[in-house]
């Protein structure tokens, strides 16, 4: 029996002409909920919203294909002449972050309102 494809644990707002995603998940691993978090965040750029904050309020830990998804976001927001922000890291996750050198390529603040007045 097929399975049935994973919700991705996001809630998606506007915020003036920037699109805000909150995870709602404290664990962001596992094939299924990464592909569909990746095929949903992607599905932003492509519908037109290329100013996007990530908070991360709720995010305890996330795996190596997350981080991919997270970088490729990136890459896509610039390609489409747009900016992705990522805000509000548990510490251990900052951490993670800071060890990859990720604090170097992505657009990173403590808080939400930081991360909406950088745009």
């Amino acid at each position: 029996m097929p399975q049935q494809p994973t919700e991705p644990p996001l809630e998606i707002r506007q915020s003036g002409d920037v699109t805000v995603v909150q995870f709602t998940c404290p664990m962001l691993w596992g094939l299924q909920l990464v592909q569909a978090v990746g095929e949903r965040l992607y599905r932003l750029v492509d519908e037109g919203q290329t100013r996007i904050v990530l908070n991360l309020q709720d995010v305890q830990s996330m795996d190596s294909s997350m981080l991919g998804k997270l970088i490729g976001l990136h890459k896509k927001t610039e390609e489409a002449a747009g900016r992705l922000a990522i805000c509000q890291f548990h510490p251990e996750l900052y951490a993670t972050f800071e060890t990859l050198k990720l604090v170097r390529l992505l657009h990173i603040y403590p808080m939400e309102e930081e991360a909406l007045r950088s745009f």
